[in-house]
């Protein structure tokens, strides 16, 4: 398998194999004589999850395209003036933006600044190490082809499933060449789905399909 299939991310405005992804159950959907009627609610119940999801990601677009169409940022990527991190990404950033991941990659395909941010205990950690392989050269998160380019949706690391987003570093007038990309992340932890919980009024549960711990509820489902 290539590394662009491992990398399971949707594309543009589509979440298509968000479902393949994360199994999303209602907690009240526990038997196994499933009505018509029950069939509908969660339906419903997934239509809604995958859209709040979806709008979360079109405001880490918004986020992002802050940053990477940035004159700043632009400069930044082939000069790598330290001064432009020491003046920019701290720990409020990430809670002001409510971040979880900043990676800078040139156009040749080096990490020229990376930070990662645990938002519950405020510090600073270490990049996911499998991530790392999603940053290869051929990977579409570091890969765009246009000024116009953006990657996202959800990248399933060992820690659990990430919200990400790419896009292409460009100069403030959103014109090229492009020089590199700039990635950001956010973990689907507990107060992510809190939020989506509040939002559709839904209680949610999330399981990697190729969990060996999968409650039983949900495979019979």
């Amino acid at each position: 398998m290539t590394l662009r299939m491992k990398t399971l991310l949707t594309i543009s405005a589509a979440l298509a194999g968000l479902i393949a992804i994360l199994f999303i159950v209602s907690q009240g959907i526990i038997s196994h004589q499933i009505t018509e009627a029950e069939e509908e609610g969660i339906r419903q119940d997934v239509t809604r999850v995958t859209g709040v999801l979806s709008s979360f990601l079109d405001g880490m677009v918004a986020t992002n395209s802050d940053w990477s169409s940035w004159d700043d940022t632009y400069q930044f990527i082939e000069d790598k003036d330290q001064a432009y991190i020491t003046a920019n990404i701290n720990s409020n950033t990430f809670n002001t933006l409510d971040l979880n991941l900043m990676v800078f990659v040139h156009e040749s395909g080096e990490i020229v600044e990376s930070r990662a941010f645990d938002l519950e205990n405020e510090i600073e950690v270490p990049l996911p190490e499998d991530l790392l392989q999603h940053l290869n050269s051929d990977s579409p998160l570091v890969h765009h082809p246009s000024p116009g380019s953006t990657v996202k949706g959800i990248l399933l690391l060992h820690q659990g499933p990430m919200l990400v987003v790419s896009r292409p570093i460009l100069d403030s007038m959103g014109e090229g060449p492009v020089r590199g990309s700039f990635i950001i992340g956010r973990q689907l932890d507990e107060n992510v789905l809190l939020q989506i919980e509040t939002i559709t009024r839904s209680g949610l549960e999330i399981s990697r399909l190729d969990s060996t711990g999968m409650p039983a509820d949900f495979i019979d489902a």
